[in-house]
């Protein structure tokens, strides 16, 4: 009962009962030897070890997590371990590494005859990774793969809400309004936690962004910010502020309103990559026309390779560029984001690039993004670079001093290039690089 009130009081956003209530329900199952009662307890400290940004700690929590639910031969528990575990990545912004925990989860859930329960709720989690790094062909696949399963409806709403996300990217607003309709109901209520309430409402916000609907875009943001704790759901929390701050920032009516947001922005924490992408976002917007406010959020959603999310950023540093009259800049910033889009196939997001080119008379042309050209095994031009200073034997405190980064970062880099590779060590992901003679002409 007490590592169940844990993971409730988590849901919920009441992190240091949670903590505590686990703590105590750990201590009870050691001395009682029940390892389903610790798998339970050490999932809800692993996921608020990676509240605290800290995934080093959180990985090492749900792996032991994972052992001990085996070691009771506790199989939902153990998917259980998946399903918060592949979530609480995808949260932090460690996609790749989301994307791989939750696809190798499904299939275990499949072995277990589990795939219309615990494989339809660790769908949603792949898709929502897949969704983030543009891989939307993939996580529409899921989705359609995992409705036909016939899921329980809170299950089938998480979908819906992805896949009304890619529709709402691709212009398929229609498409993308009916799945929304369909998922509300289930998504919205207390009793599920903040951060399920806040999903629907951030999918009507970029619906009536989509539509530059300023008026909806206003009237969705003040019903969150007047019945919604937005500190208790920070992961859905700032890319509302996000959205809402993109459409307002230009009325003039929408001043009280902006200055709410500001004040919300100063509460809300930032515990990890993802959020500091968004509060680099937010305060860059808030700079108006300082052009230079834009290159480390530029930078940030680059290195989170989260290439919609990137494509406007660019976009909206283009706009800052054109107000300043800097005009090179502004074409820069519009062809890698007409290149972005494209590739994406985010119809809406490449007119917008093409009506600020042509009102600005800028000479954009969509060629390859730097951000989307084709590397050996899917790898980033950083990963790249933090490959071959690995194949060169070096450690992470060593890439880091090389590549002036943190030994954390270059250890988070190492990690997705386990993952890309499908290697589970750095031998052979150095053996993988020698075998390819990647490097052999450097």
């Amino acid at each position: 009962m007490l590592a169940e009130l844990a993971t409730s009081q988590r849901n919920h956003r009441r992190l240091a009962p949670a903590r505590a209530t686990a703590e105590e329900a750990l201590e009870i199952g050691r001395r009682t030897g029940d390892r389903a009662v610790q798998a339970h307890a050490l999932v809800t400290l692993a996921a608020l070890a990676a509240a605290n940004a800290d995934l080093a700690t959180a990985n090492d929590l749900f792996d032991q997590a994972g052992a001990a639910a085996s070691a009771a031969g506790a199989h939902d528990t153990r998917l259980l371990v998946a399903v918060t575990q592949s979530d609480t990545l995808e949260a932090a912004g460690e996609h790749v590494r989301a994307a791989r925990a939750a696809r190798q989860s499904m299939a275990l859930a499949d072995s277990l005859g589990l795939a219309r329960t615990r494989g339809t709720l660790l769908a949603p989690n792949l898709s929502e990774s897949l969704l983030s790094l543009g891989r939307w062909p993939e996580a529409t696949q899921v989705n359609r793969d995992a409705l036909r399963l016939a899921p329980p409806p809170l299950y089938r709403a998480y979908l819906q809400i992805i896949q009304a996300t890619i529709d709402l990217r691709r212009g398929d607003t229609d498409q993308a309004r009916a799945a929304a309709e369909q998922a509300r109901a289930a998504m919205r209520g207390h009793n599920r936690g903040e951060e399920s309430c806040l999903e629907p409402d951030l999918l009507d916000c970029r619906l009536a962004q989509i539509k530059q609907d300023s008026g909806a875009v206003a009237a969705i943001t003040g019903h969150v910010l007047d019945d919604h704790d937005l500190p208790v759901g920070p992961r859905y929390g700032w890319p509302l502020l996000v959205t809402a701050v993109q459409r307002l920032n230009d009325h003039r009516q929408a001043e009280g309103l902006i200055q709410q947001l500001v004040d919300w922005s100063k509460k809300l924490p930032v515990t990890g990559r993802l959020q500091r992408a968004y509060r680099l976002t937010f305060d860059a917007e808030m700079s108006h026309e300082n052009i230079d406010a834009w290159p480390q959020a530029i930078t940030a959603w680059r290195e989170l390779e989260q290439p919609y999310a990137l494509a406007e950023t660019l976009l909206r540093a283009a706009h800052a560029a054109v107000s300043t009259r800097n005009r090179k800049q502004a074409t820069v910033f519009l062809t890698e984001a007409a290149s972005i889009a494209t590739d994406l196939g985010a119809k809406p997001l490449r007119t917008e690039i093409e009506k600020l080119a042509e009102r600005s008379r800028l000479p954009v042309k969509a060629t390859a993004s730097p951000a989307r050209k084709e590397t050996p095994a899917g790898l980033t031009n950083r990963e790249l670079e933090v490959l071959e200073l690995l194949a060169a034997g070096l450690s992470n405190r060593q890439i880091g001093e090389h590549l002036f980064i943190s030994a954390k970062t270059a250890g988070v880099h190492v990690s997705n290039i386990l993952a890309k590779l499908r290697v589970t060590t750095r031998l052979e992901a150095s053996t993988w690089a020698h075998r390819t003679h990647l490097f052999d002409q450097k």
